[in-house]
């Protein structure tokens, strides 16, 4: 099922497939798309109100992977701009485990952002540019 957002250069599309890890961006990327990188607070409003419609948690392409407590989208490599990480039950990223490094945003932390084991299958967004016909 695919939901627009027409934030004048990209199209958010909620995918809803259940995978893990890098056959989350193969799956992304064989729609023309990418893992959702959010870079305005209008579209972490969107896919905020859509996760909880859908009352699932929701992987984003966010990562710390490459060097901890430094977050940045997977596919441009860019740091993070705008953030919702969660924090009013538990502080996050939390490092849980020391082995959180992969972005959600979840159901459980009232649909803000949580550092989450990458190996988790959730469901997962993908963003890709608008077509115009």
């Amino acid at each position: 099922m695919e939901l627009a957002l027409n934030l004048g250069i990209y199209e958010s599309v909620l995918v809803l497939m259940d995978t893990m890890d890098q056959d989350v961006k193969i799956s992304c990327n064989s729609l023309g798309s990418m893992l959702a990188e959010v870079t305005s607070g209008s579209e972490m409003t969107f896919l905020r109100t859509n996760a909880e419609n859908y009352g699932r948690t929701f992987w984003l392409g966010g990562s710390d992977r490459a060097s901890e407590g430094v977050w940045v989208w997977t596919t441009s490599g860019q740091g993070f701009t705008v953030t919702d990480w969660h924090t009013r039950t538990t502080h996050e990223p939390n490092n849980q485990d020391g082995n959180e490094n992969c972005l959600t945003i979840h159901k459980e932390l009232d649909f803000e952002w949580n550092d989450d084991k990458c190996s988790n299958v959730y469901r997962f967004i993908c963003e890709k540019p608008l077509v115009y016909s």
